[in-house]
């Protein structure tokens, strides 16, 4: 089990020190990373689609009920409707730095609030 932590610690900061880099990077570098996404998942499907049904066969040894194994489950179609679902919000407007309201306080101090990564 100490090997299954380690290895989810790594992936958990490896993550950590990306959403940085992704929340510094410019509007045009994220619409191109959700565009690459989208093609690498058309690219591995196959292999997403073989390590799910690994992960389906678990979740029924485990014991998850029929709906927990539904929304677990992937097929072609499923997997389609990621890769356009990343294509589709790399086409919207980038919100980060947005402005969405802004007011005067009393004393004349001007404040903006604005849209930021997370």
């Amino acid at each position: 089990m100490s090997n299954l932590l380690a290895e989810v610690t790594t992936l958990a900061l490896a993550a950590k020190a990306a959403a940085r880099q992704v929340a510094t990077a410019s509007g045009a570098t994220r619409a191109r990373a959700l565009q690459t996404t989208a093609q690498e998942i058309r690219t591995a499907g196959a292999t997403i689609l073989a390590a799910n049904a690994q992960d389906v066969s678990d979740a029924r040894a485990k014991g998850l009920s029929d709906a927990l194994i539904d929304r677990l489950r992937l097929d072609g179609p499923r997997l389609e409707a990621i890769a356009a679902a990343c294509e589709a919000v790399a086409h919207l407007p980038d919100p980060v730095g947005e402005v969405m309201t802004t007011w005067t306080r009393p004393n004349g101090l001007h404040i903006a609030q604005r849209r930021v990564p997370l």
